[in-house]
This record gives C-alpha cells, sequence and structure tokens, in this order.
C-alpha cells in the first residue's frame, strides 16, 4: 500500500494558475519518488496547451489487458484568484 501524501497547501491547484503548475510539480515529485523502488514503474508528464502538465503513471503487469486508473488534482474554484486548496470541484 502506498503511503498517504501529505504536503504543502497550495492557494488553489486551477489550471492556469502558478499554484496549478506548483501543486502538479510537487504530486509529479512525490510519485516519482514512490515508483523509485521500482524499476519498472515509469512515471511522465503530458504537457498540455496550459502550464499545469498531466501525470502518467505506468506500471507493467503480467496480464495482456490494460487498466487505466485515472483522477484529478486541479481544482475549479472559478478562476485563478479563486481559494480552492482542497476538494473544490465539480464532483467529477
Amino acid at each position: 500500500m502506498c503511503p498517504a501524501l501529505t504536503g504543502p497547501s497550495f492557494y488553489n491547484r486551477y489550471y492556469r494558475s502558478s499554484y496549478g503548475t506548483q501543486s502538479s510539480t510537487w504530486l509529479f515529485d512525490q510519485v516519482k519518488s514512490i515508483a523509485a523502488s521500482n524499476a519498472a514503474i515509469r512515471v511522465s508528464q503530458f504537457t498540455h496547451s496550459y502550464a499545469q502538465p498531466s501525470i502518467i503513471a505506468r506500471i507493467p503487469g503480467t496480464s495482456p489487458n490494460l487498466v487505466v486508473v485515472g483522477a484529478h488534482f486541479d481544482s475549479t474554484g472559478g478562476s485563478s484568484t479563486a481559494r480552492g486548496p482542497g476538494a473544490v470541484d465539480n464532483g467529477s
């Protein structure tokens, strides 16, 4: 089981804000650190037209089937200046 992630409190994680980019960098570093114990796990970033990249972790299995698990870490406070440090999203 993976350890719980605790870290800095970002003002928000709005995808077009510097806070969103900072939160993505922090989370990417955490995932890379956790994955470092298994050389088969690859962690990368996917860039978009906006500054906050997505994080992709590829964990090989023994089956030919592909399993995709997704999550999001951005907030939808409505703007880059709205406060939104936690679970303030549209329920997606």
